[in-house]
């Protein structure tokens, strides 16, 4: 296993190559794989694992390495959606040496990296092969006449390892300490005396641990759906339809619950047709009270995207959200973060003035991919145009 730490284009990349893999069924006991997977680790020296699902779903094959990225499981992602990719080889040139993989029946046997003297012997090498070269770093100029170059078709940095604890917990499985946790229950669980000491809470080692798993793996969760119920916001509070609520006095837009949009207002001219024919075409409730009425619309694009949130540090989160919300022309009060155990949550309040869907566009697609909920929405309308819109979005990292 080695691992070279480089840069494509003037961005730090460190890339693990040769790395050891071990294929492990999905099947059986969680504990069992746990613990064969962190003596894996242990005997080839990796301080972090990567994880290639197989497509049956039958076995996963486990890499293990240390912190950084791996280029053959990503060639090799490829590979496998390209039918003509077979026994190639691939070459990515980084800014100070040349990556090159050989592949054999779509896998990857053979991983080098290295300077551009070599390069010429190892061309020579393959002259009965296929050379594919991607353009990635500055090297690429020491390939010009030797081989095409051709676009990367995939991400280089997709597949990247992570702390052995860390891999573990992310696929359901027991990270070494609540392995060791999970061998002391099960010892005791085996002497009768101290069986019928502890009793029922002793009882089932396996169970006992997999909470502490599943308790793990809920702290480090979070809702990345702020960008999907953004856009929504910006397709239904100015679609066309729309506008004909604004014929009856369209006043307020809110998001509340992750499943409804209600709109108010008051009709001076009598019973608000419009809105009633808005809420008959959305599926929505209707309620009038006085010259005040009510239109409750069901949506189906809020709190649904719930996953991990590790990658994410609470404190850059904050910094890429003043920026962004600069951008969109909006006023950011942020509230104190609030730990719990390794992540860190935190509330931000916005308010755009004269927003506009371009505005709450704009800040989906900055926000989208990131752990960012959105709490709730409220949009104040004077004539046909929006007066303001305030915003409250949660966002939950890693604390530091």
């Amino acid at each position: 296993m080695e691992r070279v730490e480089e840069s494509i284009r003037g961005k730090r990349v460190a890339v693990v190559y040769g790395v050891p893999q071990l294929p492990l069924p999905t099947t059986g006991s969680r504990w069992a794989r746990s613990r064969q997977l962190h003596r894996f680790a242990r005997a080839h020296g990796g301080s972090h694992l990567l994880r290639v699902r197989d497509a049956s779903g039958e076995a996963d094959v486990w890499w293990a390495g240390r912190a950084g990225v791996s280029f053959a499981a990503a060639i090799e992602a490829w590979a496998e959606t390209q039918p003509d990719v077979r026994d190639d080889v691939v070459v990515v040139p980084l800014d100070k040496r040349i990556y090159a993989a050989e592949l054999e029946e779509g896998l990857v046997e053979q991983e080098y990296v290295l300077g551009p003297a070599r390069l010429s012997e190892m061309i020579a090498e393959w002259r009965q092969r296929k050379v594919r070269t991607f353009a990635a770093g500055d090297m690429g100029s020491a390939l010009e006449g030797k081989t095409p170059v051709e676009t990367v078709p995939f991400d280089l940095r997709a597949r990247r390892f992570r702390s052995v604890s860390a891999a573990l917990t992310a696929a359901g499985l027991f990270a070494p300490a609540q392995v060791a946790a999970a061998a002391v229950l099960a010892l005791i669980a085996a002497v009768p005396e101290l069986d019928d000491v502890f009793g029922e809470y002793w009882s089932d080692a396996d169970a006992v641990a997999e909470a502490a798993v599943q308790e793990h793996a809920a702290m480090l969760e979070g809702s990345y759906d702020a960008a999907r119920a953004l856009r929504g916001l910006a397709d239904i509070g100015w679609h066309d339809a729309a506008l004909l609520m604004h014929r009856d006095g369209l006043a307020e837009m809110r998001f509340e619950d992750i499943f409804e949009v209600s709109f108010t207002g008051r009709s001076a001219a009598g019973y608000p047709e419009a809105a009633a024919e808005y809420a008959a075409a959305h599926s929505a409730t209707f309620d009038v009270s006085g010259e005040g009425w009510v239109v409750r619309r069901p949506v189906f694009w809020g709190g649904a995207e719930r996953r991990s949130v590790e990658g994410f540090r609470s404190r850059r989160l904050a910094q890429v959200l003043h920026v962004v919300a600069k951008a969109a022309r909006a006023e950011v009060k942020a509230s104190p973060g609030v730990s719990a155990g390794p992540t860190e949550e935190r509330r931000f309040a916005l308010r755009i003035a004269a927003a506009t869907p371009r505005d709450l566009a704009f800040l989906a697609d900055a926000l989208a991919g990131r752990p960012f909920g959105l709490s709730h929405a409220r949009c104040t309308f004077a004539g046909y145009l929006a007066s303001a819109c305030e915003i409250e979005l949660v966002t939950k990292g890693m604390a530091g």
